[in-house]
């Protein structure tokens, strides 16, 4: 049977029905008698585990026994209590088919024929003496949760400070980014030195146009397959519009379920006076996610004057042309002003 291989669950109340959807594909995948791997970050956030996701939980693992599936879980960051290691995963391991790797360590996997693989859970310090120690031990490969330095985050930037592998560590199949990715350097044998699994679903608008899957490891220790994922999951999109350019914002992008970001180009009198909220309505964006960058005032462009100019005809120039497309008299409104003032 393959070894199915996921990552970066991320359950809460929010996402708990597309958790769902991804955990009963995961099961589909590896059948009856398989075995899966999970590489980190199974809640988002492990102080907050309510009835529902217990119960959620309980039903997969439960479905897992019945289905004689096994499982690896590897914690991550999102799912440790301190630094030494403890999770919120630890209770996982009171089923008999779950191992949990609260501790680094290597073990054979049930129909995997390559021998010790190694897992290794989040650390946020002293990672590399534990993957020496690991590599020690001669694993095939290892399962692990941590940020490599060079490879992308989930905005999209390259990470500044994670760990820098050397190529002398067996091939590493990783959590903790949610974007799929290897590394540019290859093994002989078509292992990439090191690939991020991703997240099997879009989990926010960190991950726009991401394509979300599961690995899966055939019994004979070959490279890992990728396999997109698709569960229903809401899918991200970000949207730039720019008034000043283009009268219409462009069309919203996806289906009405699909997540939207509209970010505005926007002056300070379209804010104030609302001129594109209609607008907004008319192209689907109503139910969207809408953020405005104001545009800087231009002061060198509203009090470009003559020189020799008073300053009553510096004001009435001016209020004529902030209120040309108002039915307001600027002579009548700055004749009140100069009445109010004095």
């Amino acid at each position: 049977m393959p070894v199915v291989v996921f990552s970066d669950l991320h359950l809460r109340e929010e996402s708990a029905d597309v958790c769902s959807r991804v955990l009963d594909a995961v099961l589909t995948q590896a059948g009856p008698g398989g075995h899966v791997v999970f590489c980190g970050d199974w809640f988002q956030i492990r102080y907050q585990v309510g009835v529902r996701l217990n119960n959620l939980v309980h039903a997969v693992l439960r479905k897992s026994s019945e289905l004689k599936i096994t499982w690896d879980i590897v914690p991550g960051n999102h799912d440790q209590v301190d630094l030494a290691g403890a999770n919120a995963l630890e209770v996982f391991s009171a089923w008999p088919f779950v191992r949990v790797w609260t501790l680094p360590g290597v073990a054979q996997i049930p129909g995997l024929h390559v021998g010790d693989v190694g897992f290794l859970p989040y650390r946020k310090e002293g990672v590399i003496p534990l993957l020496d120690s690991l590599s020690a031990q001669r694993p095939a490969f290892i399962f692990a949760h941590l940020p490599v330095h060079g490879s992308l985050m989930n905005n999209g930037a390259a990470s500044p400070d994670g760990i820098r592998l050397s190529v002398q560590y067996p091939p590493l199949i990783l959590g903790h980014y949610h974007k799929r990715q290897v590394s540019p350097e290859g093994f002989a044998n078509g292992w990439p030195h090191w690939q991020y699994v991703g997240s099997p679903y879009q989990t926010s608008y960190g991950e726009v146009g991401n394509t979300c899957g599961i690995l899966v490891l055939p019994p004979v220790g070959s490279p890992p397959i990728f396999q997109a994922l698709e569960v229903g999951a809401p899918k991200h999109f970000t949207v730039d519009w720019d008034p000043a350019v283009d009268a219409l914002p462009p069309a919203r992008p996806g289906t009405d379920t699909d997540r939207v970001w509209l970010r505005v180009r926007a002056s300070q009198s379209m804010l104030v006076e609302g001129k594109f909220t209609k607008v907004l309505a008319g192209r689907g964006y109503d139910a969207a996610r809408v953020s405005v960058d104001p545009l800087p005032v231009q002061r060198e462009v509203r009090l470009a004057h003559d020189p020799s100019a008073s300053l009553p005809e510096l004001a009435q120039a001016f209020a004529r042309e902030r209120f040309a497309d108002r039915t307001v008299d600027a002579d009548a409104a700055l004749a009140a002003l100069g009445r109010w003032a004095r």
